[in-house]
């Protein structure tokens, strides 16, 4: 199964964010633990890293914990033919637009996000933390 987390998801449980922390947890350490992949956009890595450092000030340990995403996690990047698509997209965030482009070239199965009603008109199921929860308890 392949998974694309969306920048909420990770920073949640990076930043132990209050109310959405667990459920990140719980869907995250399977992707450590390889029980299926994990995947992040260059631009979620961005802003992860832009975050994070804004959250610890401190440059070398927020290089330290992008250095473990990508040991975890599978890099995604977009084309120029996934950024075309976005900019003709029915989903109207060019972020969220250019999401799906990119985990469409390499067919993701799921996007997990807490955000759902962003991705209403995508090509690929966008779920939340705990129906990935559910899934992978199958």
């Amino acid at each position: 199964m392949k998974v694309l987390f969306d920048t909420c998801i990770i920073v949640d449980y990076l930043l132990d964010r209050k109310d959405f922390a667990n459920e990140a947890e719980k869907v995250i350490i399977p992707v450590i633990e390889k029980m299926f992949y994990g995947y992040i956009t260059v631009k979620s890595l961005m802003d992860t890293h832009y975050i994070i450092k804004k959250y610890l000030h401190n440059e070398e340990k927020t290089r330290e914990i992008i250095n473990i995403l990508l040991e975890s996690f599978i890099l995604v990047d977009s084309t120029k033919k996934d950024t075309i698509n976005a900019l003709t997209s029915s989903i109207k965030d060019f972020e969220d637009a250019l999401m799906v482009e990119s985990a469409k070239s390499i067919k993701i199965d799921y996007i997990v996000s807490r955000n759902v009603k962003d991705f209403k008109n995508s090509s690929i199921p966008t779920i939340t933390s705990k129906q990935l929860l559910s899934i992978i308890s199958s």
